[in-house]
């Protein structure tokens, strides 16, 4: 598997795109901020099938755009832990914004996510099988 690294957004969060042995699919991890407008032209670009996109954590600059890989496509995993904040991001807007006023509409987009994960769990992505490590906070 071949696994690259974007630095991306405001605060340069590391958005990943892993790519199976054959060339053929891939999955992300992580979705800041411009993520969609980076990857998904270079995904496209090297005619890969997008499967999957992982949510590390709930925090808006991990997840800005993890609603249009959904849209691509992927099925969205996420740890049950986030839920609250990956389904109703929109809630901590002004939370977030009176801490961050350079921040906008467009930066909270909740997500619908296709599989709950908890620890322990696993899943098969890319012709690999992941186990769950819950590992909460920063």
């Amino acid at each position: 598997m071949k696994i690259e690294s974007w630095s991306l957004g405001p605060f340069e969060t590391n958005a990943y795109l892993m790519t199976s042995d054959d060339g053929k699919s891939c999955a992300v991890v992580d979705a800041p901020r411009d993520a969609a407008k980076t990857l998904l032209p270079e995904i496209k670009k090297r005619g890969l099938n997008l499967t999957h996109i992982l949510i590390t954590h709930g925090h808006w600059d991990h997840m800005c755009d993890a609603h249009a890989f959904a849209t691509a496509g992927a099925q969205v995993l996420a740890h049950q832990d986030d839920q609250q904040l990956i389904e109703n991001i929109e809630a901590y807007r002004n939370r977030y914004q009176a801490m961050m006023p350079f921040l906008t509409e467009k930066d909270f987009h909740s997500c619908k996510v296709s599989q709950w994960l908890h620890q322990n769990d696993t899943f098969t992505a890319l012709g690999k099988k992941f186990e769950v490590r819950h590992v909460p906070g920063h």
